[in-house]
């Protein structure tokens, strides 16, 4: 697909849109999200909560960054950090897929609320998936791939337990699907089918494999 030309400002818009809903951060907000809606029917020892945030942070997002960045620079796995070809994409996807694996074995030897330690069995089993695909198909969106993933984890607290999301929240989240999809078509870097294959194949991976673990 052509990139569309588009104004300084329109591409700045965009370029934000893809840092702040990069797929390392989703599942992040994730956690964050449910453990807010799970609020409003628990009361959380807040340092604890506090605690786990930063350490899945550092884990899932600081550490695979880093790793990145040293691959990136030091080895020249990476080309850029687009990640334009398919190798680089599978790389990726593998090393976010590791230390997921790790935050899992990390994670389950301390005793949290089942909504929470069924996260982090989901997470790992998510990327995996992803993994098959961007094998299985050329250059499918990570983007709306994760942000698929995330309206099926919310769907799943939905319909399995009956947590249901603020009105607001949702609205949100549908915004940011248009944002992301609108970001990845008009930027040239995806095309239609691309777009629509990370969204829908994230979404029911999400929400079967949350099932599944239920």
């Amino acid at each position: 697909m052509a990139e569309i030309n588009l104004f300084k400002f329109e591409k700045f818009f965009f370029s934000i849109i893809d840092f702040i809903f990069h797929p390392i951060f989703i599942p992040f907000y994730s956690l964050y999200t449910i453990i807010h809606l799970y609020s409003q029917y628990f009361l959380f020892n807040s340092q604890s909560i506090y605690y786990l945030l930063i350490a899945f942070f550092i884990i899932t997002i600081l550490l695979p960054l880093l790793v990145f960045l040293i691959l990136r620079y030091y080895t020249l796995l990476f080309s850029s950090v687009k990640m334009n070809s398919k190798t680089e994409r599978l790389l990726s996807v593998l090393i976010m897929q590791l230390f997921y694996v790790f935050a899992y074995f990390y994670f389950t030897d301390i005793s949290f609320f089942y909504f929470i330690e069924i996260l982090f069995t989901a997470f790992p089993l998510i990327l995996a998936f992803l993994l098959i695909l961007q094998i299985a198909f050329y250059k499918i969106s990570m983007h709306t791939y994760a942000i698929g993933s995330f309206l099926g984890i919310i769907l799943f607290y939905r319909f399995q337990y009956g947590i249901i999301a603020q009105f607001y929240l949702l609205s949100l989240i549908f915004i940011f699907i248009g944002l992301i999809t609108s970001s990845r078509l008009l930027s040239g870097v995806h095309n239609f089918k691309e777009v629509l294959i990370g969204f829908f194949s994230g979404f029911f991976v999400a929400f079967v494999c949350m099932l599944s673990l239920a």
